[in-house]
């Protein structure tokens, strides 16, 4: 079973989805934090060890890049449960995209996943640190 947030931008729908499915999923609005920033989300999934859903690509390519950058810079081990990124478009087959991805054991823990259609996701480029 895999835990779940949805940011705000996601829909509830996708969260009934994932929980009928047995996970457990967590909307922005249940945690009272739609109008939370994008790394507040991030914080707030990894201090629960959810992996965080989202449409915003470009902002949490930047956040996933920067934990990774700030983390190895600073010494400390810390890793997130994973980013899933979907575009915009029909809940009932994202949901099975997810569980899909989940069925595959491909690694989500600490890495960025975009959904390319058509079954495929495309894991983020990790940039090289020094």
């Amino acid at each position: 079973m895999a835990s779940f947030h949805l940011d705000h931008n996601v829909s509830l729908a996708l969260a009934d989805m994932l929980r009928t499915a047995g996970h457990q999923a967590v909307t922005a609005v249940q945690l009272d934090m739609q109008y939370a920033h994008d790394d507040e989300h991030l914080l707030h999934a990894a201090q629960h060890g959810r992996i965080l859903v989202t449409h915003n690509w470009k902002d949490y390519r930047l956040l996933h890049h920067a934990w990774h950058r700030w983390s190895t810079a600073w010494g400390i081990p810390q890793q997130h449960p994973g980013i899933l990124v979907l575009p915009h478009g029909a809940v009932p087959q994202f949901a099975q995209a997810i569980l899909d991805l989940l069925a595959t054991g491909m690694q989500i823990h600490d890495t960025l996943h975009l959904w390319k259609g058509g079954g495929r996701w495309e894991r983020a480029a990790e940039p090289y640190y020094r």
